[in-house]
């Protein structure tokens, strides 16, 4: 420090303490500045800056997401960059499930870092049904019928030109009967 007169104080190499991001270089074990905390994210309970410690902090997973490299994660637990924890019995349905008329579901889970076991619900429209599934219920319209057959759509169609006659099939209309031969026919829409 430098006393300049009138009593002013000049520090150097202390700007952390105001919450400035100190200059590390080489000499370097923190993890990246976080800028809300005033201190770095690592992994443990300190680290050092040119031979300087700081306490380690952080709020959100993604502070410790540099942390560990390729071999291990770390997440952001009781404010403390700390290797990941593990969950059981924590695995994604593989298959969709029939909950409705037109409708589908998939449950997806995944483990936090704090080793809790989260999930979701998706929603897609069945095989002969298209749109964008919110619920169980919402978002799925039947493909329209091609004159006496019905049209049909793969799983997941989310727009009416999904919608389709399956080739080789007979239709009949006024005119008479006719087949789709060697491709689907789609519908191509208003």
């Amino acid at each position: 420090m430098f006393r300049l007169g009138l009593g002013v104080f000049l520090c150097f190499l202390c700007g952390a303490a105001f919450g400035i991001q100190p200059e590390c270089g080489a000499n370097n074990t923190c993890g990246r500045w976080l800028e809300s905390q005033g201190t770095f994210a690592c992994a443990g309970s300190w680290c050092m800056c040119n031979g300087q410690q700081y306490t380690c902090g952080c709020e959100q997973d993604f502070d410790c997401a540099d942390i560990g490299g390729a071999t291990m994660m770390y997440g952001c637990i009781n404010n403390k960059c700390e290797p990941c924890k593990t969950c059981s019995n924590c695995t994604s349905d593989t298959t969709w499930l029939a909950v409705g008329a037109g409708y589908q579901m998939q449950t997806v889970r995944w483990c936090t870092c704090g080793g809790i076991c989260e999930s979701a619900i998706n929603y897609r429209c069945a095989a002969g049904y298209y749109g964008t599934a919110v619920t169980a219920t919402t978002g799925c319209t039947q493909c329209p019928n091609g004159d006496s057959r019905a049209g049909t759509s793969a799983p997941g169609a989310n727009h009416i030109t999904k919608c389709y006659i399956p080739q080789n099939v007979s239709v009949t209309d006024n005119s008479g009967s006719y087949t789709y031969e060697n491709q689907d026919c789609y519908y191509s829409g208003q």
